[in-house]
Formats: C-alpha cells, sequence, structure tokens
C-alpha cells in the first residue's frame, strides 16, 4: 500500500478542508481582495502562479549534491542513509520557507481588514510548487512517497500558520513552531521511507 493510502486515512478528518482549499482557496481569495480594491497584489500573485515553481525549483536544485553523495556512498548504508535525509530535509527547508514567505507577504500587504482573502490567496501560492513538481513530466504525473509527503507537509503548515495568525496576529516565532511541528513529524516519515526505498535498491544492485 502506498503511503497516499495511510495519509488519506490519517488526515481523513481534514480531506474535505484540504480538498475545498485545493480547488478553492486562491480563486476565493483572489475575488476577495479585487472586491477590496486590492488589484496590485492580485497582479503579484497571477506572476507567482507562472514562476513560482521555477523559483523554489532552482533554490531546490543545490539539494541534488546530497542525492550524489549518497549514491557515491552505497558502500556505506548508514552514510548513504545520512546524505538522503539530509537532502530531504533541504527540499523541505525551502518549501517551508517559500510558505512563509509567502504568507506573510500577502498578509502584510493585504492589511489587517483582508487577513482571511490573503490567507486563502497565500495557500494557493504556498502549495503550487510541491503540487506541480509531483506532477511534473518528471513525476510521470505519478507523485512518489516524498512528494506527497511534502505536499501533505505544506498544506498543514499553512493551515497551521493561518490559524496562528487569526488567533494571535503576526508573531514569527509562533509561525515558525507552526511549520516546524509538520516539518519534524512529516520529515520523519519522509525520511524512514526513503531510507528503506534506498536500501531495498542497494540490496537489489548487490544481488544482481
Amino acid at each position: 500500500m502506498r503511503i497516499a493510502k495511510y495519509l488519506e486515512i490519517v488526515f481523513l478528518p481534514l480531506g474535505p478542508v484540504i480538498a475545498v482549499l485545493n480547488n478553492c482557496a486562491a480563486l476565493t481569495g483572489a475575488v476577495w481582495l479585487a472586491i477590496l480594491g486590492h488589484w496590485a497584489l492580485i497582479g503579484v500573485a497571477v506572476l507567482l502562479f507562472f514562476f513560482c515553481t521555477n523559483i523554489v525549483g532552482l533554490a531546490i536544485m543545490p539539494g541534488m549534491l546530497f542525492v550524489r553523495l549518497a549514491a557515491a556512498s552505497t558502500n556505506n548504508r548508514f552514510l548513504s542513509s545520512v546524505f538522503i535525509c539530509c537532502g530531504l530535509l533541504y527540499n523541505n527547508l525551502i518549501l517551508t520557507i517559500w510558505g512563509i514567505v509567502a504568507v506573510l507577504y500577502f498578509v502584510k500587504s493585504a492589511g489587517t481588514h483582508a487577513v482571511i482573502p490573503a490567507l486563502l490567496l497565500a495557500y494557493g501560492i504556498a502549495i503550487t510548487p510541491p503540487i506541480e513538481m509531483a506532477q511534473s513530466p518528471a513525476g510521470r504525473g505519478n507523485p512518489s512517497n516524498q512528494e506527497t509527503l511534502a505536499t501533505v507537509c505544506m498544506e498543514m503548515q499553512v493551515i497551521a500558520m493561518s490559524g496562528v495568525i487569526l488567533m494571535r496576529g503576526i508573531q514569527f516565532q509562533s509561525l515558525i513552531v507552526a511549520c516546524a511541528i509538520p516539518l519534524v513529524v512529516i520529515g520523519s516519515t519522509e525520511c524512514f521511507l526513503a531510507h528503506n526505498a534506498w536500501r531495498y535498491q542497494i540490496e537489489e544492485e548487490l544481488i544482481n
């Protein structure tokens, strides 16, 4: 059973909420902000929708160094696993930083009178890179366990940050904690799965 099946069970209570957010948050936020007259902010959002995946992808590219180091350390399973986990951690940190920047930018730019539509729009912007990366031609439209987890992690982080902002306002330390909890929980699962997959691949190559 793929990890997506487990995630479907674990996050079943949040499933309908996430589905609605993924499909409607950005459009709803954009229309709401347009009614309030934030046309410049909508223009920025449109540009980000087209280019944010490329921007985040460029930031993630240095993480490929860890993949090459892991491939060069196949004789040392522990070391190769460490490199894989470092690569995953780097990718998740880049996505986390992207999510924080997106949320803070739109909320601060919209002002206190438009926090909710700004959060809705920021949600759509933040989750675009992991979703598009998972559905890219390189991914053949069939996201891996790690890509699925990266998307779920981003969704949970933005939802958590939105809750913090709505309840306590913009408090940077609280936002970091809100992002850290999903990152640690889901990131640990991601590293565990990657370690098992990499170990299985090495064993298969040794057998063959």
